[in-house]
Formats: structure tokens, sequence, C-alpha cells
């Protein structure tokens, strides 16, 4: 199963060990809170193939209150129809005729994005569709390596709050409407992950690196992740747009646009028209007025 996680890893994402496996299976996240809030206790279910070997696993949970099933992950080696059986498998466990949610939750292994990354992994997002489910929304995935010349990079004005979980920092540059700040997670197995960055006023990337409080703003990012150690960066934007000031930033100090993690949904099924007596009279094709029948 652990060799099955690990090839689904995109590059920033921690290859899964034994510590990893047991948080997944329990449904816990990488900050330790439940994957799913107010879920009952996962299930994880295995599927063999004919020579007994592991062919995929799914875990899935029920949601009381929103009367909702959740397929938390789902790994099968991209084979559409293994991927395919073990979706079917989670639903039918729990229940056909209510909402289902697939890849809602943020894993057990960082960074801590919630969805699937359809285009690095197509043949889950086919055999998803092809249950019924349809993209609800998503956060694009970047990512970079960093050097230890990161280090001696000057670091500008900043403010950095600590941030207790999961440990990380506030950062922010600049002030007012012309600032910039964003979130940083502390680097975890080497790899720091960027969030909620944001860049007041639009940003429009036409000043140095010590005017402009975006630059400013990743050069300390950058800076902080390399005195921690760290050797690779991961960020998640809403959009794509190459126009979008965030993009722009993004791409100009070198990260990788890899994937779109998306969360899809399936809505519950409809139950079957039911037929009665009807009321009154009913209108026949002529126009005339026939008993009501049923």
């Amino acid at each position: 199963m652990l060799e099955l996680l690990r090839a689904d890893c995109l590059p920033g994402q921690f290859p899964p060990g034994t510590g990893t496996l047991a948080d997944a299976l329990a449904g816990r996240c990488l900050d330790g809170h439940p994957q799913i809030h107010g879920a009952d206790r996962p299930v994880t279910d295995v599927l063999f193939d004919a020579r007994g070997h592991v062919a995929g696993a799914v875990c899935y949970a029920l949601q009381p209150r929103q009367r909702a099933g959740h397929v938390l992950w789902a790994h099968a080696g991209e084979d559409f129809a293994a991927m395919a059986v073990l979706v079917s498998w989670a639903r039918s466990r729990l229940g056909t005729g209510r909402p289902w949610y697939a890849f809602a939750g943020f894993p057990a292994a960082g960074p801590a994005v919630a969805g699937l990354p359809c285009a690095f992994r197509p043949a889950t997002a086919k055999a998803l569709h092809a249950a019924g489910f349809t993209p609800l929304t998503g956060q694009h995935y970047w990512h970079r390596d960093i050097g230890p010349h990161l280090v001696d990079q000057e670091p500008g004005t900043h403010d950095a709050d600590p941030v207790p979980r999961p440990a990380g920092w506030s950062l922010r540059t600049g002030d007012g409407p012309a600032g910039a700040e964003a979130l940083m997670d502390a680097p975890r197995q080497g790899i720091a992950h960027l969030h909620g960055l944001t860049l007041h006023g639009g940003g429009n990337g036409l000043h140095t690196l010590h005017e402009d409080p975006g630059r400013r703003l990743i050069a300390r990012c950058l800076r902080q992740a390399a005195l921690c150690a760290a050797t690779g960066m991961t960020a998640v934007t809403d959009t794509a747009d190459p126009d979008d000031p965030v993009c722009r930033l993004l791409d100009e100090y070198g990260f990788t646009l890899l994937d779109a993690f998306t969360v899809h949904h399936r809505p519950a099924a409809k139950p079957p028209a039911r037929f009665g007596r009807a009321h009154g009279a009913l209108p026949d094709p002529a126009g005339q007025h026939a008993p009501g029948h049923p």
C-alpha cells in the first residue's frame, strides 16, 4: 500500500512512511486534526488482484450531521478499472442515496492541499467522473527547489509572527493598501508550504525588489525556508491565470505550476417518482376532462 501512495506523490509532497500511513488510516491530516470534521472513524478496504497482490485501497467515512459520504483517499496505481471498483465499493458500503464528496479532506501527507491532482492522476479523475462525480472546487499547486544560497539573500523589511498549528509564520511586508502578506508552514521533511499569499493594491510587478512589497515578501519567505534547511517550497493559488499578480510573482521567482487539486462532488440520487390517485379531474388529450385515475 505504501508503494501505491508513493507512486502518486507530486514533487514537493512528502514520501509516505509508516507514520503517514497510520495517520491516513485514522483519517488525520497534517496538523493532527480530522481530515473531515464531524466524520465517523474512517474505514479502509484493500482490493486484491487474482494473484493475491494489492491492486488498490480506498478510505471512506460517513459524516452523520451532513448525511454525506466521503472518499477520503484512494490509490490504485492509476488503473481505471481498479479505481472504478474502489469508488463503487465505498458508495455501496455507506449508501448510494446520499451526497458524496471525494478528496475533500486535507491529506495526512503535506502540503495540506485538499483535492485530487487531476492532471497527474487522470485515471482516478476518469473513474470519479464515470461514477457521477463532478469537479467542485480546487487550488492550483506550485513548486520550486530551494538552494542554500538564499540564506545570503537580502531579507528586506518584514514582520513575521509565529503560528502555532501547523507550526509556521505569518509574514507581511509594506503597510496598508500597498502591502503583501502570506502564511508559511515550517519545513517538514525539507518542504515549506506557502499559502494565503495576498498582494494588496494589485502588485503590478514593475518595481525593483526593494520597492515591491510582493517581491520582498517572496524573497523573505524563501530566505526563511532556506534558514530552516528547506530544500523545496510549495504554494497554492485560487487561479492559474498568468495575468494574475500572485501567479506572475510565483512564476518570476522560479515556481512551476504542476497541477490543480480538485475536490469532487456527487449529489444524492433523486428518489424514483411515485404515482398515486390524482385529486380532481385530469385533462385528456382532446381537451376534455376525464375523471381522475391512477
